[in-house]
């Protein structure tokens, strides 16, 4: 949550009251650490025919590097192993 506050809250000005919601406890989460960074990205909802990847959040200094795909994945495949697709 922290990294999605700071890109979307911090950088983009959207209010916390909007970043957080009521999927929070039911996302599936996907992250990628290193050392010093954490990025995000949350399959927030399951749909019968579809899952919707939202909040994908990397970090300033990390960005342009492929992380957002890389964790994306995890939700990916997920939504795949579920016989549904997954959109942005």
């Amino acid at each position: 949550m922290m990294v999605r506050c700071i890109v979307f809250c911090g950088e983009q000005g959207v209010p916390y009251t909007v970043e957080r919601d009521e999927f929070e406890t039911s996302a599936v989460h996907s992250s990628a650490y290193s050392k010093a960074n954490l990025s995000r990205a949350r399959a927030r909802r399951y749909f019968p025919d579809y899952a919707k990847l939202e909040r994908i959040a990397v970090l300033r200094p990390y960005r342009k590097r492929g992380i957002g795909s890389e964790i994306t994945r995890f939700p990916v495949s997920l939504a795949q192993e579920r016989g549904t697709r997954a959109t942005e």
